[in-house]
């Protein structure tokens, strides 16, 4: 690359940067309960940490103190980092900012990594960040609607998308990339991951007599698969454990009873977005290529199919409800727009890589087609993010100079059904000193490390419920007697049984990972040190 080519390459590189980040530099942040509610998830996590606390995925802070298990169902992998800064006494809101910046920065280097790889082509790499960045779902996903996993997940979709098809050109050294990748989005956004699921499968059967013909195309897949549930042991079994424990808040069905995921919750600016109206024009130029006999890149045609088959599901409320019967599982979504962290990155890749075909063309025949493409593609970078900008301006707040104390569980969708069905029918929150006066006992210590509660003769011989949350690895423990794991009460929360004929205990209550997730976290140290072996040992 020319030192020309270059300038121009990192100066679009660093506007489109400063673009996405016009929120940040006007001190504002969307209104609603996601930025609570992450800025929360490292909040808890920093208290943990300051108190010698690790790992314990419950934040001690939620519903009055008496926990949410939300790191068993949303991994705290990557907020680990920030969150040792914020128990370092940064400020918890410009450590999440901070992450929004590097996240965004992250995003435009592997979107533009895996454009160069699959397309070596200058123009293509030119066009991907801005298209990525600047669309109206990246920008609504991070400022709108403040979803931090999907931002995390967006960093790394593209590169589960380059190592497929580099797996299929026979690469097969990129089977450690695949599996890192899928690792980091289950570790990420479990919805994505699930959605990475989809897209391996369906590109897997557009090229079925190609992996017919290759058994270790076939073999290196399930390599993939296998490297990356080692490495991600620490938190999904764990996450199964909980899972099966018992029922929690359902939040995949409406007010009226039926599943979110098949009210179309868009509007028809989202449907025709600039984005999608470029992926048409570059699709209808793939399909004339494919009739003139012209030949185009394999891959190219196969993304695109499959953009399209999403794209399909996304506007057609009458495929949502066949898709929910014949796999009801889909219905965890929530909603269709969440498709959008997979179409997104195809769409981008669909094109840049045409977009840069026809530009690199037309620079060498001489032709003004190529110009007058680059100032249309200018125009679709500038609408989504005036039009998210608008919007966004609806949903503004001033950014808080720190943090407000709202430790906002968002929809709720890890409280125990039970928790939560006890909760409504009070109409309040329960506080730990109120569960403690009904149960005939003093609380003596109450902090992310240990519940100290005093009884009363009044509690012997009974069952008491206790102000936690119910999970699995929570223990108590008797004087003189061995620890032993608490039950779940009928109200969602940890339950245990007194002796009688003993006047007054004190009793300690304290989390502590089960054999299960310990085993998960030995899988995962063995995997993760076998895996680098193998990357720096080159062992295919």
């Amino acid at each position: 690359m020319n030192p020309k080519r270059k300038f121009l390459f990192m100066s679009t590189l660093i506007i489109t940067l400063i673009i996405s980040l016009i929120p940040l530099m006007q001190q504002t942040w969307a209104t609603g309960y996601d930025p609570k509610f992450h800025i929360a998830r490292l909040q808890t996590l920093a208290h943990n940490l300051q108190a010698g606390h690790f790992p314990n995925p419950i934040g001690f802070e939620y519903l009055h103190t008496l926990g949410y298990g939300v790191g068993f169902f949303y991994s705290n992998f990557f907020l680990y980092p920030f969150a040792i800064l914020v128990a370092l006494g940064c400020g918890v809101v410009k450590v999440y900012l901070a992450m929004i910046i590097i996240i965004s920065i992250l995003a435009i280097i592997t979107i533009t990594w895996t454009t160069n790889e699959l397309f070596h082509n200058y123009y293509a790499n030119l066009l991907a960040a801005p298209l990525y960045l600047l669309s109206n779902y990246y920008l609504t996903a991070i400022y709108t609607r403040t979803a931090i996993g999907e931002g995390w997940a967006l960093i790394f979709i593209p590169l589960v998308i380059l190592s497929l098809e580099k797996i299929r050109q026979n690469q097969l050294q990129f089977k450690f990339l695949l599996a890192g990748s899928m690792s980091a989005l289950l570790l990420s956004h479990i919805l994505t991951f699930l959605l990475a699921c989809a897209y391996v499968l369906l590109f897997s059967l557009l090229n079925l007599w190609h992996n017919a013909q290759s058994r270790n195309l076939i073999k290196v897949l399930c390599q993939s698969a296998a490297w990356a549930l080692g490495l991600c042991a620490a938190f999904l079994l764990p996450f199964i454990q909980q899972y099966t424990a018992q029922k929690y808040t359902d939040t995949t069905r409406a007010n009226d009873g039926s599943y979110q995921i098949i009210h179309n919750d868009f509007t028809l600016s989202s449907v025709f977005s600039t984005l999608f109206i470029l992926f048409l024009l570059c699709s209808i130029y793939l399909i004339y290529q494919q009739v003139q006999h012209r030949l185009t890149a394999r891959f190219l045609d196969q993304i695109a199919i499959i953009a399209g088959i999403l794209t399909i599901f996304i506007y057609s409320n009458f495929l949502i409800r066949v898709a929910v019967k014949l796999f009801q599982p889909i219905v965890l979504l929530q909603t269709v727009i969440r498709f959008n962290t997979l179409i997104l990155p195809l769409e981008v890749l669909v094109v840049a890589g045409v977009a840069g075909q026809i530009i690199a063309q037309q620079r060498q025949q001489g032709g003004i087609l190529g110009g007058i493409f680059v100032l249309i593609v200018g125009y679709f970078f500038l609408v989504p993010v005036t039009n998210n900008y608008q919007f966004y301006q609806q949903r503004k707040a001033l950014i808080p100079a720190d943090f407000s104390q709202e430790y906002s569980i968002s929809m709720g969708e890890y409280q125990p059904a039970k928790l939560n069905a006890w909760r409504m029918q009070l109409s309040h929150d329960p506080t730990p000193s109120e569960i403690a006066r009904h149960n005939h006992y003093r609380i003596l210590q109450n902090n992310p490390e240990q519940l100290l509660i005093q009884t009363t003769s009044s509690a012997a011989g009974k069952t008491i419920e206790l102000p936690r949350t119910a999970y699995r690895g929570y223990r108590y423990q008797i004087p003189q007697q061995k620890s032993q794991e608490a039950q779940f009460s009928n109200h969602g929360l940890l339950a245990i049984e007194i002796p009688p004929h003993r006047q007054a205990l004190q009793i300690k209550i304290f989390y502590q990972p089960t054999k299960l997730a310990l085993l998960g976290a030995v899988l995962s140290s063995v995997t993760s040190g076998f895996f680098l072996y193998c990357i720096l040992c080159r062992k295919v």
